[in-house]
């Protein structure tokens, strides 16, 4: 299985050069590193358990359950990410990326599901 760094770089980085899907222009490669530091990649802020933890706790257990297991990927709204993970996060990663909060709030809401889903390729998450 590869690894966060491969994942994100695939993710936010990938076949459409790093701009959102919405096709809105968002640089979502901007938000690698401040991700991978989130998700684990980097020492400070829970890790990936934790961040599922505080989505499936704010009523996006069926949204989380869906990227984990090996059917589709339910959608999330960038509004329900920024409620789940708290304002001071999205305000932290909007800093580190050079975005705003609501580039952040919707990069997240792109990336997040995609990155749990290739992360659980058999519908579980990995141990570490």
């Amino acid at each position: 299985m590869a690894g966060i760094e491969d994942i994100l770089g695939q993710v936010l980085g990938g076949a459409s050069g790093g701009k959102s899907a919405g096709g809105g222009g968002l640089d979502l490669a901007k938000l690698a590193g401040p991700l991978m530091a989130m998700l684990g990649g980097k020492a400070g802020s829970g890790g990936l358990g934790s961040v599922l933890g505080k989505l499936q706790a704010n009523g996006l257990s069926s949204q989380v359950d869906s990227w984990v297991g090996t059917g589709e990927n339910e959608p999330v709204d960038p509004a329900a990410i920024e409620a789940a993970i708290g304002p001071d996060a999205i305000e932290k990663l909007a800093q580190e990326s050079g975005l705003s909060p609501e580039e952040v709030s919707t990069g997240l809401s792109e990336a997040l599901p995609q990155v749990v889903d290739q992360m659980s390729p058999d519908g579980e998450l990995p141990e570490s």
